[in-house]
């Protein structure tokens, strides 16, 4: 071993070793994010669902330009540019069978926004699980009726039940789809793709008003389903059942009791019970 290398050995071993205590190396901050929704957010999501749904239903009466402020917002708001730009053809030269196709085709596209939204708050699934669901994983006829969704980290199917509202836009957009000729969505129920889903979720979220809209994701409404689902009542194994986690991951991840919290609880039912001189034996 030349001089030259014998030195570079000696310096490579002399260096201080790099450390690998976990306090030298923290945890991506992305890591433990677990944003999601309270009530009034959610509530301020769906208004702005059912205001896009009026604002399409009341446009199959327009009949010139200047009424269609309102589509055209709409429009905008989810950055649909070359159908807003139909729009406006269709109304300057009068076509009005071309003009409700066009409302027929923003129909369907905001029903299955609606759609994924309310799926993804009752069902809490990731977003492949349900973007890549089929019609074939849905049981309408069973009692109660049960979406089949497959966990693709475990290789299994399990059921998800869901709300009889949810059920109800369901069967509204499988109905307005039978009307259509998209071969994909006779085999998947949803036609977007995660990317698609996802700008559609921070244009819903920008539109609501919710705080940093730019950094809402579809995962958040896991989260949401999981931290509601707790707050309503449910326990973990029944939400385990829900979103094909363990329960007692649900736990450890998601329980967020403070002190102020254990303490309430403490006092309201506390393990021993002391009597007061004033009530006697």
């Amino acid at each position: 071993m030349t001089q030259r290398s014998k030195s570079y050995a000696n310096m490579r071993h002399d260096r201080p070793r790099r450390m690998t205590d976990s306090r030298q190396n923290p945890p991506r901050a992305e890591a433990s994010r677990r944003r999601y929704f309270v009530q009034n957010e959610i509530e301020r999501f769906l208004t702005v669902l059912n205001n896009g749904s009026k604002v399409i239903l009341d446009s199959y009466n327009l009949t010139d330009i200047g009424q269609a402020q309102g589509l055209l917002e709409y429009l905008s708001d989810f950055r649909q540019r070359n159908i807003a730009v139909s729009v406006q053809k269709c109304l300057r030269e009068g076509n009005r069978a071309e003009f409700v196709k066009l409302l027929d085709e923003i129909s369907l596209m905001h029903q299955e926004l609606v759609l994924m939204f309310h799926m993804a708050l009752d069902l809490g699934p990731r977003v492949n699980e349900l973007l890549k669901l089929k019609w074939s994983q849905i049981v309408f006829d069973s009692d109660p009726p049960y979406v089949n969704i497959y966990d693709e980290k475990k290789d299994k199917y399990r059921d998800s039940i869901m709300m009889p509202a949810t059920w109800d836009l369901l069967k509204s957009y499988r109905d307005a789809l039978s009307k259509t000729t998209d071969e994909r969505t006779m085999v998947y129920v949803f036609s977007f793709k995660e990317k698609t889903a996802n700008r559609h979720i921070k244009d819903l979220a920008k539109k609501a008003g919710i705080y940093d809209w730019s950094k809402v994701r579809f995962h958040d409404f896991r989260h949401t389903h999981i931290y509601q689902s707790k707050e309503a009542g449910r326990d973990w194994p029944e939400i385990s059942l829900q979103t094909g986690d363990r329960a007692t991951t649900l736990q450890q991840e998601y329980s967020k009791l403070t002190r102020e919290d254990r303490q309430r609880k403490a006092n309201e039912h506390p393990l021993i019970r002391i009597k007061n001189e004033a009530e006697g034996d």
